[in-house]
């Protein structure tokens, strides 16, 4: 019993990080989309600049309605002004 149980363990990190990683990326991929954007390497009216406000659009709504999450941005944000 306790063989298959350890054999389910590398399936079980497997999932755990497919599940959690994805998003964390997302989160800090805004950093150095904001320094692009911010230091003129893209524009705002650009097809990428277009494509850059599609794909943080759920982020900034998060922002906009969530205190905590506006904070923990900001802070991190800052990093990248």
């Amino acid at each position: 019993m306790q063989e298959h149980s350890h054999s389910r363990l590398p399936v079980l990190v497997a999932v755990v990080v497919v599940l959690l990683v994805p998003p964390v990326l997302y989160v800090l991929a805004t950093g150095p989309a904001q320094w692009l954007v911010g230091n003129g390497y893209i524009s705002h009216e650009s097809t990428v600049g277009g494509l850059l406000m599609m794909f943080y659009w759920p982020l900034g709504i998060l922002h906009e309605s969530s205190e905590p999450v506006r904070g923990a941005l900001d802070w991190y944000l800052a990093f990248w002004e």
